[in-house]
């Protein structure tokens, strides 16, 4: 009876990290703690006993016999007396609920004397994803209540810590399902349990997440058998290429590695990676005299470049990476931006859906070149694009928790100011600003052109949302401001794109001409001094009949006449009709000509045959084989004749007019209009 009361007085005592317990047999269980809250007056109770538990955070409570989990972490801490040794076993049960609104991440985890991890569990319950070195779980094992806790479909979590076998085993069982899922890890931290964590973060009602029934529990291993030492060593092609590990096993037991002697690893100074091949502890027992060696072979990992292109019909974009990965960690993640400017004037799109910025790739071989492909958004008239931090403009940025929505990068938040200046011109302004949760924050932003308001709104989702002003007109240089109306917050605006809805023209050759092209359409009703032309005929007689349009659809070839070095501002239109025939074709991107059987418009006023080359974006040529002829001459729609090219100084005398209809006495090189026909002077 005596020798029974004693036994029974000092199991789990007088133990230490590590320590032996002779009056422990192999198989006693000393329970740490069991708690199932039907007390509500648990702060504060010594750990070790029922119901032992430190109570933290904002909005915990005890209500319905379960911890109702707030805004921080609820702690139970194990005495020293009964910590685990290296041949016990350590069970941690208990049961979790979870709400999915306001409640966003519920973690639970044990930690040694150092506040070092032993596991680590961080379950974001609004997205319904586990982060975890323990578990191995899908988005259909758990269940949410939408508001509130459906307690009878909670989850059973039984954690065991093996440290004999230096294993952690987390079983999950489904109380809505009623299925149970396990998984098994190798222990890294072996240490002892020294407190044992559970809370959540941003839950700021009570509803949402629900903790009850924890028991931790310790099973003694078997301390009576003789122990030896025993060797695991790591080489590769011979050479040991990281530290060997000294371990205490039973004499004459067989050698089980841990999961981490046959995990990969970098060498020390990361130049290097080192693959698991083999081992030879098949069969090896722990000898007495702790001569046992056990020998893991691994071989050098390769290297893989790769380089990540954003594309847009197959030219590439600004955005791009570059880097390299081991052939065993092999996917890279990619942020990129949501818009991109093409050719100067075009906003391309992302292609991937919603507002995930975010695609993974997986790099197989070295120098792979992926791409990340972008669409057209239809709208050519981009005038700029900018993230927000790129302006320049020294307002403060922040990246916080939203770098994977707006591209890894920054955010301007918090703060008022001045954003770009733009010159006189119709423009429309879009910003692309990243909002709040549409309860606590509300962040409203006001876009001003000078004194006048073109842009309000208001942010309420941690996505990026895009805001388009009307369309705007500006008779000089005007800055565009905006306004907060939080500056305590962190949300705020990501990208600014601005359309310009003229376009601006020059006419550079000396002889007042030339052919042009845009991909918008343009309208040059009103515009004085300069003309657009079309060719829906075809050449008669070695002449081009050229018709007056008064507006041209985007991408049609054209002949402009004007002033020579004078700048005009064409308004920009939509749904302009594509002319049934236009010999005259534009091209958006520089084109190589060498096979292209056409005429090309020249300094002397007519067209002549291609002859090889590259006809620069922007121009246009006419779409017609050569003929016999050397050149075409022009001729506008109502004119009897073509445009006659004459000296200057065998002008005859008589009225001369420029293209403005004024008189010009001394002509120099150029168009004109000399006794009702235009005309050249060379």
């Amino acid at each position: 009876m005596r020798k029974t009361l004693l036994k029974s007085l000092l199991v789990g005592a007088a133990m230490v990290a590590g320590a032996t317990n002779v009056w422990a047999e192999a198989g006693d269980v000393t329970t740490n703690a069991s708690i199932d809250f039907s007390n509500s007056a648990v702060d504060g109770v010594v750990a070790g006993s029922v119901n032992s538990i430190t109570l933290g955070g904002s909005n915990t409570a005890v209500s319905d016999g379960k911890l109702i989990l707030g805004n921080g972490t609820n702690t139970v801490t194990i005495p020293e007396e009964e910590y685990a040794g290296k041949k016990d076993v350590v069970t941690i049960t208990f049961d979790l609920g979870f709400g999915k609104l306001i409640g966003k991440e519920v973690f639970f985890n044990a930690k040694d004397a150092d506040g070092s991890p032993i596991f680590n569990v961080s379950y974001d319950v609004y997205n319904n994803t586990f982060s975890a070195n323990t578990l191995d779980v899908s988005s259909d094992d758990f269940y949410h209540g939408y508001n509130t806790v459906i307690w009878d479909r909670r989850a059973s979590f039984t954690i065991t810590i093996d440290y004999a076998a230096q294993t952690i085993t987390t079983s999950i069982y489904n109380c809505y399902t009623k299925a149970t899922k396990s998984h098994t890890v190798g222990l890294t931290n072996t240490n002892p349990v020294v407190t044992f964590n559970v809370g959540s973060y941003y839950n700021n009602d009570g509803r949402r997440c629900q903790f009850d029934d924890l028991t931790i529990a310790t099973t003694k291993g078997d301390y009576t058998t003789a122990t030896a030492n025993y060797t695991v060593k790591y080489v590769c092609e011979g050479v040991e290429v990281k530290d060997a590990d000294t371990r205490t096993g039973d004499v004459g037991a067989s050698i089980a590695l841990f999961a981490s002697d046959m995990a990969n690893f970098n060498s020390e100074d990361e130049t290097k990676r080192y693959i698991y091949v083999s081992d030879d502890s098949e069969g090896k027992t722990i000898s007495e005299d702790g001569s046992t060696i056990v020998t893991v072979t691994f071989r050098e990992a390769a290297k893989y470049a790769y380089t990540i292109n954003s594309v847009y019909n197959e030219q590439l974009l600004d955005f791009s990476l570059s880097g390299s990965v081991w052939e065993d960690n092999n996917t890279v993640t990619v942020n990129y931006p949501r818009f991109q400017a093409y050719n100067t004037k075009t906003l391309v799109e992302r292609k991937p859906d919603g507002n995930d910025l975010k695609k993974t790739f997986t790099i197989t071989e070295d120098n792979t070149v992926e791409s990340l492909e972008y669409a057209a958004t239809g709208i050519e008239d981009l005038y700029l694009l900018s993230e927000a931090e790129d302006l320049g403009t020294g307002l403060p940025t922040n990246a916080t928790s939203f770098a994977d929505r707006v591209s890894n990068r920054a955010i301007v938040y918090a703060a008022s100011g001045n954003l770009v200046t733009l010159p006189a011109g119709k423009y429309v302004f879009m910003l692309g600003v990243i909002g709040g949760d549409n309860v606590t924050h509300k962040v409203k932003y006001e876009v001003s052109a000078g004194e006048t308001k073109i842009i309000e709104v208001t942010c309420t989702s941690n996505t990026l949302n895009l805001a388009t002003s009307e369309e705007f007109e500006l008779t000089e240089n005007t800055v565009i401001s905006f306004t907060c109306s939080d500056p305590a917050s962190s949300r705020g605006i990501d990208l600014i794109y601005i359309r310009d809805l003229t376009e601006t023209i020059s006419i550079k050759p000396a002889n007042s001409f030339a052919t042009y092209c845009v991909p918008r359409d343009l309208d040059f009703t009103g515009v004085e001094g300069l003309t657009a032309y079309i060719a829906p005929e075809g050449i008669a007689e070695g002449k081009i009949v050229l018709t007056e349009a008064k507006q041209v659809k985007g991408g049609q070839g054209m002949v402009l006449v004007g002033t020579a070095n004078q700048t005009y501002s064409v308004p920009v239109t939509v749904g302009v009709a594509a002319p049934a025939t236009n010999y005259l074709v534009g091209v958006t991107e520089d084109k190589d000509m060498t096979d292209v059987e056409a005429y090309i418009l020249a300094t002397d006023g007519m067209f002549h045959p291609v002859d090889g080359g590259t006809l620069k974006a922007g121009k246009a040529y006419l779409n017609i084989a050569p003929t016999a002829a050397n050149s075409i001459s022009v001729v506008f729609g109502d004119e009897a004749t073509g445009i006659e090219t004459v000296k200057s100084e065998t002008v005859l005398n008589g009225d001369i007019f420029n293209l403005r209809g004024q008189r010009v006495v001394a002509p120099s090189k150029g168009l004109y209009i000399m006794q009702g026909k235009k005309v050249i002077v060379k």
